[in-house]
């Protein structure tokens, strides 16, 4: 057997995983897929080949879409120049509409957007918003958040371009997808929540199956399952998922922050996206943590809250604050 050959066959079997895990919350599939992935390296970067075609198509479509134009036959080319599965094996998978656009990269022609003309929304310092999708799906934004989305015959798609949300999406055969800072999660019918800020970043799933995958890395992609979550804090080099409680993480909606022995750091960070600035932790601060349930309100509010439950005080600097040890002799702040 030629090399090009054992690629070919390679690459088939990384469409097959691909369009049968589109649609999978069977724990006994996403067990085999990982099976596969770590019996060969070959496999692997099979996979991740297939799944970077993926997030190109949905990158350019939703470029396309935006201009309201279709694709360049000079980008289908260059996409095409790459290498990627034979057009025969996609259009095996035809039926399944998870393979549909990729079909459409390995044909010399222009490609039709497969979405719709994005939606972008915003919330502010002070509101949170609840976006009702055209699929029946909804999107719940946290403060000072903003997201696009799209929806389409064949795929739906949001971008989390900075923020928190919330998402409980209907099950259907048309892939879901949400893109947050480097990260891509797939899903078809699920409720989860994603934060992308100031460098930490989590996917907490309270029901279903997602699946998270990093688009610079060739390293399969992690399944997440309901009552995990999957964290990276600021700073951190590498993902860990662990055992939660989802009811945490969601807390936001119902206008409450839940801290379960968090560092210090990681709490000051959740606050600054509802105190409309940033806050700094004093070194000698930076190994405290906090277990602490704090009703969202003004920023006088949580601060004295905050207080209330740790040894710490805020101090104005700026435009923002510093969290210094707390001492039975500091001066009032008057701006507080």
């Amino acid at each position: 057997m030629t090399d090009a050959e054992r690629e070919a066959i390679l690459r088939d079997e990384a469409i097959e995983w691909f369009v049968r895990l589109q649609e999978a919350d069977d724990e006994l599939l996403w067990t085999a897929h990982r099976a596969w992935l770590e019996a060969d390296p070959a496999h692997r970067r099979a996979d991740a080949a297939i799944r970077s075609l993926w997030v190109d198509l949905d990158l350019q479509a939703v470029a396309w879409a935006a201009r309201g134009a279709s694709a360049p036959s000079a980008a289908v080319h260059q996409l095409r120049r790459r290498g990627g599965p034979s057009r025969a094996a996609f259009v095996g998978w035809a039926a399944a509409a998870a393979a549909v656009a990729t079909i459409a990269i390995f044909v010399p022609r222009p490609i039709s957007p497969v979405l719709n003309p994005s939606q972008t929304y915003r919330t502010d310092g002070s509101h949170l918003r609840t976006i009702a999708l055209q699929d029946g799906s909804k999107l719940y934004l946290n403060r000072n958040t903003v997201a696009s989305v799209r929806v389409g015959p064949e795929a739906r798609f949001v971008a989390l371009r900075s923020g928190e949300a919330a998402f409980d999406i209907r099950h259907e055969r048309r892939p879901f997808t949400v893109l947050a800072g480097t990260r891509e999660i797939r899903v078809l019918g699920t409720e989860f929540n994603v934060l992308d800020q100031q460098g930490a970043f989590a996917v907490t799933v309270r029901r279903g199956v997602v699946s998270v995958s990093a688009s610079e890395s060739s390293a399969p992609p992690v399944r997440v399952a309901a009552g995990q979550a999957l964290v990276r804090p600021a700073g951190a080099a590498t993902d860990a998922i662990r055992q939660v409680d989802p009811e945490a993480a969601f807390a936001w909606r119902t206008g409450r922050l839940v801290f379960v022995d968090r560092p210090l750091p990681a709490v000051a960070s959740a606050l600054s996206r509802y105190m409309g600035g940033t806050i700094e932790v004093s070194p000698d601060l930076m190994q405290t943590h906090v277990t602490a349930i704090l009703a969202i309100g003004s920023a006088a509010h949580l601060r004295r809250q905050l207080e209330g439950l740790a040894p710490v005080r805020f101090e104005r600097r700026g435009q923002g604050w510093r969290l210094q040890p707390a001492t039975p002799d500091a001066p009032v702040d008057a701006r507080r």
